[in-house]
């Protein structure tokens, strides 16, 4: 701008060049500040661009990790196929031997039963491999790990041919190992160590059984117990020991001295346990006070689980695997007449002695112990559920073949199907979990959508919401 001084006047003045004004593109833009509404406005479009701009960052670097993680699972697989070529130096000139890598790698303990089932669903299915580019063998190498492995090929097959969540556990069922079951003075170690704790003495069980005998419910408490007593594994040899009959009902009757009623179910694991601790007992006293602590034990940690507990999540157990079976069962008002078969630990549900510990024997091994019942259960029912179908209509017939089940079921088949029900439900848990996840780090921004800046200024009013931007006419972005 140049400036002239006109005679004393003093004023200053303006060329011509000096009022051309804004340039030609910006010859219609608006040259006066915005208003709050539009500062507001333009906060927010900025404030939701640089959600967006995060959102896809998190989503990109979840997809990476999740890229890592399978191929660090991948990996941790394969690391049981090492061959001994790979364990050979390339310069010691050394042919690896074809045998070799049976000799060094350890098979997974699902690895034989899975290469069964697998050729065996190759054959039902009537095509050469279950995966075209993967033979039976490497299959079984690569998913035979474990059972979580195992459930991933099952569920990645289900997906594929779309089997029903029941038909995929059978198939995985056959692909896990037999379960570990003792017999004899193994047993009886492997339940004392699980059962018993330190300081549980003879002597002590038996100055509890005094005190119990002595009170004054003590002999309706007995009698209570000898009449249960009765009905407890029926045609069983066993009960007929010299004595047996005695240590039962002071095991029973000394456990439910303490509440003064008698405890459902008590004779049936009285009896369980003295079946399982006699092998490995010098005396039968021995076994009786053993019997009495692994069955304090129980007692006190609440692992007798009410029935209406067992019905609802057997409900939902059915529910997730055969809704037409959890639907009729439901309707002819009979799955309390199910869950009953759990009562006492299965000892009081119609079973055997022998199948009974054999239950025992797989629940004390597993990591959730006798919480895995509920999955037993679950098994029991489902094995036989074309029969329960068939007479579904007729309530007398189905109540009555579901009090048949631990009668005619396998035990060994129904753990098998229980662990293959549990893997399955594990495997939909974490992939809900995943997409749970993320859908949680990758929302769905709508345009329409009101953003957080719009919903704080519809909180507190559009004057208590100052932003922090202006953004002016040509675009230029200043701080207030």
């Amino acid at each position: 701008m140049a400036s002239t001084n006109h005679g004393g006047g003093g004023r200053l003045s303006c060329s011509a060049t000096d009022r051309k004004g804004p340039p030609a593109g910006l010859a219609r833009a608006l040259d006066w500040p915005l208003s709050k509404d539009e500062k507001r406005h333009c906060a927010m479009k900025l404030f939701q661009r640089e959600v967006e701009a995060s959102a896809e960052q998190l989503d990109e670097q979840s997809d990476q990790i999740d890229e890592l993680q399978e191929e660090i699972k991948v990996l941790r697989r394969l690391s049981n196929c090492s061959t001994a070529a790979g364990s050979l130096s390339p310069a010691s000139g050394e042919a690896p031997d074809p045998g070799a890598e049976a000799e060094l790698r350890e098979k997974g303990p699902c690895e034989e039963t899975l290469l069964a089932a697998v050729e065996a669903y190759d054959t039902a299915c009537q095509r050469s491999h279950s995966q075209p580019n993967r033979s039976p063998e490497h299959i079984a190498k690569f998913y035979g790990g474990c059972e979580e492995h195992a459930a991933d090929f099952w569920g990645c097959v289900a997906e594929k041919d779309d089997l029903s969540p029941l038909e995929a556990a059978m198939w995985l069922a056959k692909s896990l190992p037999v379960p570990i079951i003792m017999e004899g003075r193994a047993r009886a170690r492997r339940w004392r160590a699980s059962l018993l704790r330190g300081g549980r003495s003879r002597a002590g069980f038996e100055e509890l059984r005094a005190r119990a005998w002595a009170a004054a419910e003590a002999p309706a408490l007995r009698l209570e117990a000898q009449r249960e007593l009765r009905r407890a594994f029926r045609g069983e040899v066993f009960l007929d020991t010299p004595g047996f009959t005695e240590a039962v009902v002071g095991i029973s009757q000394t456990i439910s001295a303490p509440s003064g009623d008698h405890v459902p179910g008590s004779t049936h694991i009285a009896a369980l346990l003295l079946f399982g601790l006699i092998p490995d007992s010098a005396t039968l006293e021995e076994a009786e006070a053993d019997a009495f602590w692994c069955f304090f034990e129980l007692h006190t940690e609440n692992k007798n689980s009410p029935t209406d507990r067992r019905a609802k999540r057997l409900q939902e157990l059915l529910r997730t695997f055969d809704d037409e079976l959890c639907e009729a069962l439901t309707r002819q008002g009979l799955i309390f007449v199910a869950a009953r078969l759990g009562e006492a630990l299965f000892a009081s549900g119609g079973f055997a002695l022998e199948p009974c510990a054999k239950l025992w024997d797989v629940m004390l091994n597993d990591a959730e112990r006798f919480a895995f019942s509920d999955w037993v259960l679950c098994a029991l029912v489902l094995l036989n559920r074309f029969q329960l179908l068939r007479i579904a209509d007729d309530a007398a017939q189905l109540a009555e073949a579901l009090q048949a089940l631990p009668r005619t079921v396998p035990v060994v088949r129904t753990l098998r199907f229980a662990a293959a029900l549990r893997a399955a439900a594990r495997r939909r848990q974490r992939r809900d979990t995943k997409v749970s996840r993320a859908r949680v780090r990758s929302p769905q921004l709508d345009e329409e959508a009101q953003g957080p800046l719009q919903v704080l200024g519809s909180w507190f009013g559009p004057g208590l919401i100052q932003p922090c931007f202006v953004a002016l006419s040509w675009g230029s972005i200043f701080y207030c």
